[in-house]
């Protein structure tokens, strides 16, 4: 704080002197001085003048160390005493002096010219401050408010000026407003950070003021967010106070005033460091709201023709039967014509009165409506009137009504209602009515999604309208634009509902002539409405690799090729219903999209059955979803069937390359005034920042809790990416991602972000902000101007979790132009079926298999030589089989997302090829084994290799499968493909223990329990059973085997498989 000069001036109208002891008293109200207590006054003032001109307490200026002089403005008869601290009097003293900070006068000469106490400024740029008193008897002293100057700013001082709080404290004349924002509790609504213009009426405005109501309310009307110089005013222009109503100005001839001459400018551009103050001569008060009303036209002319019955020239009873009254009376009577019109409204009564004449402008409006209605014979203009009441009388003959002024006219209709597509009006005026979201909104609005015109800012903000078909050619066509209301409605329909495009409506609502329909009602409808080739289930599905049709037609590739005879006339085309095909998300061929249920099925029996096309079968349906099963299509009901003729089919299902679209500079107005832009991610996820400097200034809004992340990316994916990321449990930090794996923290010496901070807010989202520099060594830059790519992700498990929360978009940070890149996930159902063979495969087949190798003993003690090995053999072969479709299937829906990326460098996948791998060598070695040694013979030393190398492979596949199928399943649920483990788990567990356990108690009759003869010669009776079931000896060979090779001592068989 700067320390203040205090410059005390005691006057005295009495002939007393001031004594010694004011020299240690301090001048100020409430001190006791000469035995009473000095109290305030306001009859005279104090000022400072430099060169004989008075300088502006609070506003002007002083530069340290020049000559002022310092007096009061009435100094008739008066004795004095001054003091000074930290500054000289330059003038001699005379009576009394103390250390030459303090000067007292003895005679009432000492301003005989009005020269005043000549003082020295301070040279340390404190605040100068000036009191004045006087005495109205003897002992008794009257304080003067104060008067401040301030010095000259120094351009080294870091904060040069005073607040605008201060500033407004400093000056004598806006006291009553000091003390009116202080009882209001206003004073840190004008305390930086905030901004402000005030327009201060000064002491003079508030005593003719009188008491205000509302005073809060009134204070706020008269401050303005923002720093607003006298130089910016410009003629017309309005602000918008802090109470939210409109402050008007005119600029005249160098006058400025306000609301329409409510208030003039006194004194301009007083700067404080947050903002100016500017004083006006009169307190502001808010224009009157306008006046709504509704009730019947009627011209001026036939009100006033007939005061005692109020009968029209047409023979209304305007008073009565104001509905009565024509248009051709109003528009096509010259009298009526020029003598304007008005509005009469019903009375409690039952009765109509005239409340309102319109002006000039409304005057012309009903002229110009009346002039463009074709229906003559009409009877009773309903209309709606909106306009501001002037105070001043319309006057003809001796009638005289109020005048309403700024009319707008709405003319009432019937309500109608109708039902359409809901679009919103800036994808629909965009170059060839292609949305933002690439949709053709006059031909395909049923692909508009409810993403663009929830999440887009400027579609939210440009209103909305309603589509209908083409009566006499193709597609759509805007049919109404909706008022405020209705656009309001849409907007509180498209933030709760749940579907993602196909957004059908049913709207009722008056429409005026421009189009416009002022909706009353919004209703969504539950029907869809789709385009696509018509083709029977059974055709699809008979030949899944190909999708060859019975007729041969190409179903990928030219469905347009599929025929209404083959639909028509086979028996399992009819049998097995219909559906829809539909080009799929790459345009690469068509899908399987629509299912109908019996109802359409019958329906689309109908229309094959009175088609008269032969093939090319292009249709538009209709219909109810009845279900969203896990299916890669959902199923429609109450089905209706239309031929759509080639030119006015829908583009998006014909097999094109789509050029990207441009998007246009979306304003994104953040509703955060740190920030300049705000993009919601999606419906979870809304990303803040400002550029300021070389450095982004960032937030990131979570709803629900749980992490937040968001990085700058050389391609649409994670690897190799620059993340900053949020947790609830600390700040924002940077992070590097090098694979799909977790992403690792960076070195303490590369967290540079600054201005940190997680916020747990009540609602439970989370806030987390940063800054971080633009340009860094060793990281993606993130360009101020042009486009940035960056990748999001949030959810609410650990930091890995984010199942399908993420996308990846191109973002210019400095005009917030974006386009979302469309990122295709893997799909739950193909994880769900690869899991499922492999279960099928490794928890099933192969342990069934170990376990016949197992039981080998026991079959050829009974004599079946071949049964264990052709058992043992199947079970190993159907493995390896399930084992290719599961892999396949896995490959092949990783290969269709966007999210493939280095996926053979995590553990699962890794775990999954071993497993393939040693499963295709295990069949193979034992189709490739080694013949046994002759009869008699030991085994032959590529015979024991196999042996011992096939067993190794087998059970160590087996265990490796065993790992790899529970690390699959939390991995499917940690992406979010499965809800719960204990099912999945159990599927793998139960079936392998339960073999396992088999394998032991068979192992265990075997070794201990099966009859041995001691006679029997180690190997030889098993190895030769063996051999000869490998062989394919007949039923008269096994006849010739010596019975010892089937009685197997323990000895012999605890070496053996």
């Amino acid at each position: 704080m700067m320390k203040k000069v205090i410059v005390s001036l005691l006057f005295s109208v009495v002939n007393g002197y001031p004594s010694l002891m004011d020299c240690g008293t301090e001048i100020a109200v409430g001190s006791t001085i000469m035995s009473s207590v000095a109290i305030g006054d306001t009859s005279r003032r104090v000022i400072f003048e430099r060169d004989g001109e008075e300088l502006t307490c609070g506003q002007s200026k002083y530069e340290p160390g020049e000559t002022l002089t310092a007096r009061i403005n009435d100094a008739s008869s008066v004795r004095y005493i001054m003091e000074i601290s930290g500054g000289n009097f330059d003038s001699s003293c005379d009576g009394l002096s103390c250390d030459g900070t303090r000067c007292a006068k003895g005679d009432g000469s000492s301003f005989p010219d009005g020269s005043g106490e000549i003082l020295t400024a301070p040279s340390d740029g404190s605040d100068l401050v000036l009191i004045g008193g006087f005495a109205s008897g003897f002992g008794t002293v009257n304080i003067m408010e104060s008067c401040t100057l301030l010095a000259e700013e120094d351009p080294d001082d870091d904060d040069p000026q005073v607040i605008v709080v201060d500033l407004a404290a400093s000056m004598n004349e806006l006291s009553t407003l000091v003390d009116a924002v202080a009882s209001e509790n206003l004073v840190d609504v004008l305390a930086p950070p905030a901004t402000v213009t005030v327009f201060a009426p000064d002491n003079n405005a508030f005593s003719v003021a009188g008491d205000i109501d509302n005073l809060g309310d009134t204070l706020r009307y008269h401050i303005v967010s923002g720093s607003y110089g006298a130089e910016s005013f410009t003629d017309g222009m309005e602000f918008t106070a802090l109470s939210g109503d409109i402050i008007s100005i005119s600029v005249a001839d160098d006058t400025v005033s306000f609301n329409n001459g409510q208030a003039s400018l006194l004194v301009a551009d007083l700067q404080a460091s947050n903002g100016y103050i500017h004083i006006i001569n009169a307190v502001l008060t808010p224009p009157d709201p306008p006046i709504t009303v509704r009730g019947f036209m009627i011209d001026l002319y036939c009100w006033q023709l007939n005061p005692d019955t109020r009968v029209a020239l047409d023979g209304a009873d305007l008073d009565e039967n104001p509905e009565d009254h024509t248009i051709h009376c109003m528009r096509d009577v010259t009298v009526c014509r020029e003598n304007g019109f008005g509005i009469v409204v019903e009375q409690d009564d039952g009765m109509y009165d005239l409340l309102y004449a319109f002006d000039e402008a409304g005057n012309t409006a009903a002229l110009a409506w009346l002039d463009s209605t074709t229906a003559n014979d009409r009877i009773g203009v309903e209309v709606t009137v909106t306009g501001i009441a002037t105070g001043n009388n319309v006057v003809l003959n001796d009638l005289s009504v109020p005048e309403l002024s700024d009319v707008v006219i709405r003319f009432h209709r019937d309500v109608i209602a109708h039902t359409g597509f809901l679009i919103d009006i800036l994808c629909w005026e965009r170059e060839g009515h292609q949305a933002i979201d690439g949709a053709f909104l006059d031909s395909n609005p049923q692909d508009h999604s409810i993403k663009c015109m929830r999440d887009v800012p400027i579609c939210r903000e440009m209103g909305h309208g309603i589509l209908k078909p083409v009566s006499d050619g193709c597609g759509y066509d805007l049919v109404y634009t909706f008022d405020e209301a209705g656009s309001a409605l849409a907007l509180e329909f498209i933030d709760s509902t749940e579907k993602e495009n196909n957004i059908i409506v049913t709207v009722t609502g008056e429409i005026d002539t421009a189009g416009t329909m002022y909706v009353e009602t919004l209703e969504a409808e539950d029907y869809q409405i789709h385009e696509g080739y018509l083709v029977d289930y059974y055709c699809w599905t008979l030949d899944p690799d190909t999708r060859l049709a019975f007729d041969g037609a190409d179903l990928v590739n030219s469905p347009q090729d599929h025929s209404i005879k083959c639909m028509r006339d086979v028996p399992e085309c009819r049998a097995n219903g219909y559906g829809l095909l539909q080009m799929n998300e790459d345009g690469t061929g068509y899908e399987y999209a629509v299912d109908f249920d019996d109802s359409g099925d019958e329906a689309a029996l109908d229309f094959v059955d009175s088609a008269t096309i032969t093939d090319d079968v292009y249709v538009r349906i209709q219909g109810t979803p009845v279900s969203n099963v896990e299916n890669d299509y959902f199923t429609l009901s109450s089905v209706s069937i239309e031929l759509i003729p080639e030119e006015c089919r829908n583009n998006s299902n014909i097999p094109q390359t789509p050029e990207p679209t441009p998007l246009p500079e979306v304003n994104c107005d953040s509703d955060d005034p740190d920030y300049d832009f705000a993009l919601a991610l999606d419906g979870s996820l809304t990303f803040y920042w400002r550029i300021v400097g070389d450095s982004l200034q960032g937030r990131l809004l979570k709803k629900g809790g749980g992490f937040a992340a968001i990085a700058a990316s050389n391609d649409e994916f994670m690897p190799n990416s620059d993340a900053i990321i949020g947790l609830e449990s600390e700040e924002p930090s940077k992070y590097e991602i090098l694979t799909r794996t977790t992403p690792s923290k960076r070195g303490e010496s590369e967290q540079t972000l600054t201005d940190t901070s997680t916020t747990v807010l009540d609602n439970g989202d989370v806030d987390y902000r940063f800054t971080k520099i633009l340009v860094e060594d060793g990281e993606i830059t993130l360009n101020a101007v042009g486009e940035t790519l960056f990748i999001w992700a949030h959810g609410s498990g650990g930091l890995a979790f984010h199942g399908n929360n993420f996308g990846a978009l191109t973002l210019d940070l400095g005009s917030c132009n974006f386009e979302t890149i469309s990122l295709k996930p893997v799909t739950s159902q193909a994880i769900k079926i690869h899991g499922m063979l492999m279960i099928a495969a490794w928890s099933f087949c192969a342990p069934l298999g170990i376990l016949f190798a197992r039981l080998k003993h026991l079959a050829l003690r009974h004599g079946f030589l071949k049964t264990w090995l052709y058992a043992h053999a199947f079970m190993q072969i159907t493995m390896l089989v399930l084992t290719a479709i599961g892999f396949s299937i896995a490959y092949k829906a990783i290969k269709k997302s966007d999210l493939r990326d280095d996926h053979l460098t995590f553990r699962h996948p890794k775990l999954g090829v071993t497993t393939m791998v040693g499963a295709m060598a295990n069949v193979l070695m034992g189709i490739l084994r080694p013949h046994p040694s002759p009869a008699g013979e030991d085994k032959s030393f590529p015979r024991l290799c196999f042996e011992c190398l096939h067993r190794v492979v087998g059970f160590g596949t087996a265990i490796v499968s065993l790992i790899t199928q529970l690390a699959g399943i939390y991995k499917a649920m940690d992406l979010q493909h499965i809800s719960q483990i204990r099912t999945w788990n159990a599927a793998v567990l139960v079936p392998v223990c339960t073999t396992g356990f088999l394998g032991i108690i068979a192992t265990l009759y075997i070794n201990f329990w099966m009859d041995q003869p001691s006679n029997a010669s180690p190997h030889k009776g098993v190895d030769k059973a063996v051999e000869l079931a490998e062989e394919g000896e007949t039923k008269k060979d096994q006849k010739q085997i010596p019975s010892g090779y089937f009685e197997i001592n323990r000895s012999e068989y605890s070496t053996s498989t």
